[in-house]
């Protein structure tokens, strides 16, 4: 497995990279946008059309909560890692004086 799989960090930055994009944010505006529009439109009475828009809008959170997942693991991982190398050097800098 490659480090992108492996790495938190590198996910991070990668879900980050991809997120933000600007061809990303519009995918996810005009899908949001057509979801809603279908709730709008539809008939009180199209129980099965409503539903399969719910469907949708839970996918299309779910997809997006995946990209925040990996964004917050990484933020987490970095500050675990400076902690750490915080506590190495305070302990360093402890045993040479």
């Amino acid at each position: 497995m490659d480090e992108l799989h492996t790495d938190p960090i590198l996910r991070a930055q990668e879900a980050e990279r991809i997120y933000t994009s600007p061809l990303t944010v519009e995918a996810f505006r005009l899908m949001e946008e057509a979801i809603v529009e279908g709730w709008k439109n539809a008939p009180m009475r199209d129980k099965e059309g409503m539903e399969e828009l719910k469907r949708m809008h839970k996918t299309l959170e779910s997809f997006k909560a995946h990209f925040h997942q990996a964004i917050n693991t990484g933020k987490i991982e970095i500050a675990n890692r400076d902690r750490s190398l915080r506590e190495r050097a305070a302990d360093f800098i402890r045993r040479a004086a």
